[in-house]
């Protein structure tokens, strides 16, 4: 690892949005390793989450859970923590979801947006904000790649709020341009990794089917997504956040896998099948999802020197070995922290 970058990241201060999350939870993880300094606003985590199950609030610096709607409460929590940057995770981030729930969904990801923005514009010490969004944010255009110049479009709900929180970010950059802020948008793949248990996502859901010994509903088994693991785009989060100072800023970012490990969601139900005894059967999907999504990341490779360090097989090998030593009963606080060590070597 770059020693210029831990030794950035030592002390700094961090509001992590969502942190009690699945990727929010993999972040503390990563950042109490570089010893910065984590503060967290979130919703209460769930009873199986992650975070619960790593007991992650015990090295969290500052740890708060309300909602995000909530903008005096949040205005006050961060101009008191006067935090050095802020990663913005929090929303409601399930596709099939917002179809159930678009209000909510937009309430969320919008306007739980539009009051960080208008707090990380008053801050006089916080200068950084990176927004995560999603690879759901461009306008259908067949089989092709998708890279960031291309038009964005939202069809249902939640792909929707996530364009509408881009323009917002564009925005709020546009006005405070000639001030000392940095406005950061990244896009990434289809996450995978231990210890995710969000509903109506393959890998939770193939898991969940052999605890339970159930047979798994399988919706969109030929639909191609760019699974990663879920260290590759936090690393790719951080290492732009480190080198925002010397790049454009005009600029959202994807962080996805390189064109070989675009796979359909059946080589994830076969890759599992090899280590795991469960069932499965294909059901209708009554919910129009898109068939195939890839995204470019050669920007983030040319201007960050970043690349996926784990390919699809490696990290599915990351989950699976992370279930296994759960079985085990070993700590999965440890079991986290191992793999980004070992991550970290590779």
């Amino acid at each position: 690892m770059d020693k210029k970058f831990i030794k950035y990241f030592k002390n700094k201060k961090i509001l992590i949005t969502g942190h009690t999350g699945f990727k929010g939870a993999w972040l503390c993880v990563i950042l109490k390793y570089l010893n910065a300094k984590i503060y967290g606003i979130s919703l209460k985590a769930e009873k199986n989450s992650l975070f619960e199950k790593a007991k992650l609030s015990k090295i969290i610096d500052n740890h708060n859970i309300f909602d995000i709607r909530e903008k005096n409460r949040l205005n006050k929590k961060i101009l008191d923590l006067s935090p050095d940057i802020i990663i913005h995770m929090a929303a409601q981030s399930l596709v099939l979801k917002s179809y159930k729930k678009p209000f909510e969904t937009f309430e969320v990801n919008f306007n739980g947006t539009l009051n960080l923005m208008n707090t990380f514009v008053k801050s006089k010490f916080t200068k950084k904000i990176l927004v995560i969004t999603t690879d759901k944010v461009y306008k259908n255009n067949g089989n092709l790649i998708y890279n960031e110049n291309d038009h964005l479009w939202g069809a249902e709900p939640y792909s929707a709020s996530k364009v509408a929180v881009e323009q917002l970010v564009y925005s709020y950059n546009f006005i405070n341009s000639n001030k000392d802020k940095h406005f950061l948008i990244a896009r990434s793949g289809n996450v995978l990794g231990g210890g995710d248990m969000s509903k109506d996502r393959i890998v939770p859901d193939i898991l969940r089917s052999i605890k339970k010994n159930k047979v798994m509903l399988l919706r969109n088994p030929k639909s191609i997504r760019p699974w990663q693991h879920v260290l590759d785009p936090l690393f790719g989060y951080l290492t732009l956040i480190y080198k925002s100072s010397k790049i454009d800023q005009n600029y959202a970012w994807n962080f996805g896998p390189d064109n070989k490990d675009f796979k359909k969601v059946i080589d994830i139900v076969h890759k599992f099948k090899s280590n795991f005894k469960f069932k499965f059967k294909i059901e209708k999907n009554s919910n129009k999802e898109t068939d195939v999504l890839k995204i470019n990341s050669q920007m983030a490779k040319k201007k960050l020197n970043w690349s996926t360090k784990l390919n699809f097989n490696d990290s599915l090998n990351y989950v699976i070995a992370y279930e296994k030593l759960l079985k085990q009963k070993n700590d999965p606080y440890e079991i986290c922290l191992n793999q980004v060590k070992e991550y970290l070597k590779g």
